[in-house]
């Protein structure tokens, strides 16, 4: 057991949460950056809170809430061994690990609720379960990640939320990871209400509807809404209800059998190297109907948590995730210290995005999914048309996913301006610009030269080209420490990935608020200097070369995909440039051949080798076959037979879905259906490749599939090496 009055002394307590008390209610309130983690300290000052609370006669009901966008994302990834080591939690000075805490929580005789306003994840959602009731808002989501980290949840979650949702609903969220809304989460009974802005609840009680009382609009917050429902909701709720204690939901012994049996094949199948991790929970899942107490149910969780913690791919997992936090502290060090304890609060009033194709789309629908003021700067109306298509169509699908519940709601938050009208007035309150428009360096200085005088001063200048140097474009204003780059992998809205490029005037805020736009839109974000170049397009460059190297030797591209995949990778280069799409990735191509033509081959900047590789490449892009959005690029992605007859159908349902009810005039009919985007093998592009070969004089052979990866990763980490030789990062995590 660990003593913390070293913790109490030199930071308190009251740095991670604080109590409030109001009438017979205890409100214990976590509010320590980032998404109030479930840290060592966190964990102690929640559980030195709560015993006070716990032991506070004239107290009946425990409210846990989280202030900001989160109620807490979960245990630290660098404390995942701390989190599970062996405690006793009835010590009021000692760090409980995360199961031993939420048992203290679960086992309190007063009524327990848990108070969701944000994101619920990992360690987040365990404490929830271990409340004896939740509610929360429609923006809140839920999720078990661990998964994605290399190992299981270890705060009896794979024991609790079976019992709570039923089995194969588990095996769902903890096998996969996948992210919950909180519509679903109420429809599947994860959650017992859900709250409204507008002060609806699916619950009335005597006096009326228990919100109603609230004030709606946008000027009360999200946690105020939620804490005081929470309060209201306490009245009917007089008797702990502990789900260790219950197991109606855990279903018959056949079902269970099938569907651990469906799990465990439907991952066998895949075969990649996460799904040894996916196996791994399923195991801990099947520990809820193999044991008949609880108890020996944790115990066994904590076992299978140990194994996969000490895997060596676990530690690579986390050693990604731990380095993608790492830019905060690289920024910190240049902030004033009376600044920095704001790097996690910054606020965006309103995002102003300039463009309208993918990037722009994908950047919107995430601000408008985190309840963001957008404002959309088009060259036309006919392009704001477009884009507003292409806006609805992917909240569409979040509706249809159950991740989303009202697509009007959502487009409120947008504001649509074109060239033509007078843009001053709209981007009057923009915090920070994000231009995302396609063209030449001299076309974005003329932006650039444009959003500067009409943007306020404090606004951000960002730039998403990332083939563009952010130096150039900084040295075309007059206040240079505005502008940054901000780099997203596509798809925009779907890849967790950023990269902020540091130019050599760029300020320090710049990059905060570049840094925490990131963290809004829940991306991986690494720090670079700006090198003409984003370093995710290099490395992509150097993978891309090899493929078409080898496509040329002997192989096709479908077996260059299958082979990574069993690797361990969750695309293959070919899928992933179809989903970016040929002409980018040839545009990126086009930029390295002139930077080295303008700097020499002397230079230390990249340089595309000798060899041509890249005439299958043209030839695909001339054809017009760029990738998925066009149905066929280096594999196909149409279909025919019983999976067509499929797609028709979906099709037809959502545009039932569409024409329907409040959506009826904000819900378009989706161009493409998610059953079509299962690459294909595409014997157009095999011939193709085999004519070219013919042509050049090429003699195929036989490439094993050890050479393939060798030769990818190989030339990977040679380009990697140079970006650490030219300093274009700081961090070798960085690129990882």
């Amino acid at each position: 057991m660990r003593r913390v009055e070293t913790i109490s002394s030199h930071v308190g307590f009251r740095q991670y949460c604080h109590l409030e008390r109001r009438g017979a209610a205890s409100i214990v309130v976590l509010h320590h950056e980032p998404l109030n983690a479930l840290t060592t300290n966190m964990r102690a000052a929640l559980l030195h809170f709560f015993n006070e609370a716990d032991a506070d006669s004239a107290t009946r009901h425990i409210v846990i809430t989280g202030e900001g966008d989160a109620f807490s994302c979960g245990i630290d990834v660098s404390d995942f061994a701390a989190s599970v080591a062996e405690t006793n939690a009835s010590d009021d000075n000692s760090v409980p690990t995360l199961q031993a805490l939420c048992n203290r929580v679960e086992a309190s005789n007063k009524v327990v609720i848990a108070a969701v306003g944000g994101i619920a994840f990992s360690g987040g959602l365990e404490l929830a379960l271990a409340a004896h009731y939740r509610v929360a808002l429609p923006s809140s989501s839920f999720c078990m990640p661990e998964v994605t980290m290399g190992i299981v949840p270890c705060g009896g979650g794979t024991q609790r939320l079976p019992r709570l949702i039923g089995v194969r609903a588990a095996l769902d969220m903890i096998a996969t990871g996948r992210k919950v809304s909180a519509t679903e989460a109420e429809r599947i009974g994860l959650i017992d209400h859900l709250i409204w802005r507008n002060g609806r609840s699916r619950m009335n009680i005597t006096n009326g509807d228990p919100v109603s009382s609230l004030i709606a609009g946008s000027e009360v917050s999200s946690h105020n809404i939620v804490l005081e429902a929470a309060l209201q909701f306490a009245a009917v709720w007089n008797v702990p209800r502990r789900i260790s204690c219950s197991a109606r939901k855990l279903g018959c012994a056949l079902t269970n059998w099938a569907a651990f049996c469906y799990s465990e094949r439907d991952l066998a199948r895949k075969a990649y190297k996460g799904s040894y991790f996916q196996l791994q929970c399923v195991n801990a899942v099947r520990a809820v109907t193999k044991f008949s107490s609880f108890e020996e149910g944790l115990a066994e969780e904590r076992k299978i948590f140990t194994q996969t913690l000490l895997s060596a791919e676990a530690q690579a997992v986390q050693h990604l995730l731990s380095s993608s936090y790492a830019v905060f502290s690289e920024v910190l060090p240049a902030l004033p210290l009376d600044r920095r304890a704001e790097r996690f609060r910054y606020r965006f009033n309103r995002l102003i995005v300039v463009g309208c194709g993918p990037a722009a789309v994908g950047i919107i629908v995430m601000a408008l999914r985190r309840d963001m003021c957008v404002t959309l700067v088009c060259e036309n109306s006919s392009e704001c048309d477009l884009a507003l298509r292409a806006i609805r169509e992917k909240l569409t699908g979040d509706v249809l996913k159950h991740s989303s519940t009202c697509i009007e709601e959502h487009l409120s938050y947008l504001q649509l301006v074109s060239f033509g009208n007078d843009i001053g007035a709209a981007l009057r309150d923009g915090d920070i610009v994000m231009d995302c428009t396609v063209g030449d360096l001299r076309q974005k200085r003329e932006i650039f030269i444009q959003l500067e005088a009409m943007c306020p001063p404090h606004c951000v200048l960002a730039t998403c080209c990332s083939t563009v140097s952010v130096g150039e474009l900084a040295a075309c204003v007059q206040r240079p420490e505005r502008v940054v780059g901000m780099f997203f992998a596509q798809p925009v809205d779907d890849v967790p990935f950023l990269e902020v490029v540091q130019a050599e005037h760029t300020g320090q805020r710049a990059l905060q608020c570049a840094i925490q736009a990131g963290r809004l839109f829940y991306k991986a974000t690494i720090l670079s200097r700006d090198a003409s170049v984003s370093v995710g397009v290099r490395i992509f460059s150097a993978f891309l070369y090899q493929a078409l190297s080898m496509l040329e030797e002997g192989v096709f591209p479908i077996e260059i995909d299958q082979v990574m995949q069993r690797f361990g990778f969750r695309l293959g280069i070919f899928a992933l440039d179809d989903l970016v799409g040929l002409h980018t990735s040839a545009e990126a191509f086009d930029t390295l051949r002139r930077q080295q033509q303008q700097l020499g081959s002397t230079s230390m900047r990249p340089c595309c080798p000798k060899k041509d590789v890249f005439t299958l490449h043209q030839a695909l892009v001339k054809m017009g076959h760029v990738g998925r959005a066009a149905g066929r690029g280096w594999h196909r992605y149409e279909s025919k037979g019983l999976l067509s007859v499929a797609s028709a159908w979906q099709q037809r349902l959502t545009e039932c879905f569409s024409c329907s009810g409040k959506n009826r005039a904000v819900a378009p009919v989706m161009r493409s259906s998610p059953l079509l985007h299962a690459p294909q093998r595409n014997r157009d592009v095999e011939l193709l490749t085999l004519r070219i070969c013919s042509q050049k004089n090429i003699m195929r052979r036989d490439i094993s599939k050890r050479e393939i990866i060798e030769r990818l990763l190989f030339s990977a980490v040679n380009e990697a090496g140079t970006l650490l030789r030219e300093n274009v990062v700081s961090r070798s995590s960085a690129i990882d």
